[in-house]
């Protein structure tokens, strides 16, 4: 169950989203609030370059789910959303796109510049094997 949002989340909401975002409220309340916390933002400017991209799948995810710092992967959860419609990413702290199905509510993306990734060998088995500790 999604959480309830606040008296002042619903009018931000209302606020500053179209009628046709704010009509999801009531199915992803969290998703179309952080659509409001980013809505009128400009996209990310031609050649910047993101230090911190973190991805997060379902409505109302406890964190990221997969997150980069300087190109590093420091986040890799295994936990499958109760709703795999949504994915949202954050770039630098800031949502920069959250996409509910097929419909893309934001895209701040531009053209940042995606970093290199960094993920030396083992990393990757190291997060598997600490989401499956027994």
């Amino acid at each position: 169950m999604s959480e309830k949002l606040t008296d002042y989340e619903l009018q931000q909401i209302r606020k500053k989203l179209p009628p046709k975002i704010q009509a999801l409220k009531d199915k992803y309340p969290q998703t179309v609030y952080n659509v409001s916390e980013a809505w009128g933002l400009k996209p990310l400017p031609h050649g910047y370059i993101a230090e911190q991209i973190s991805i997060f799948y379902g409505d109302n995810p406890a964190g990221a789910d997969i997150s980069f710092f300087e190109g590093e992967l420091i986040v890799f959860e295994l936990n499958l959303p109760k709703d795999k419609n949504v994915i949202k990413m954050s770039i630098d702290a800031d949502w920069a796109y959250i996409q509910v199905g097929k419909e893309v509510l934001l895209d701040r993306l531009g053209e940042v510049i995606l970093p290199d990734i960094l993920l030396e060998q083992g990393r990757l088995l190291e997060f598997t094997l600490a989401n499956y500790q027994l």
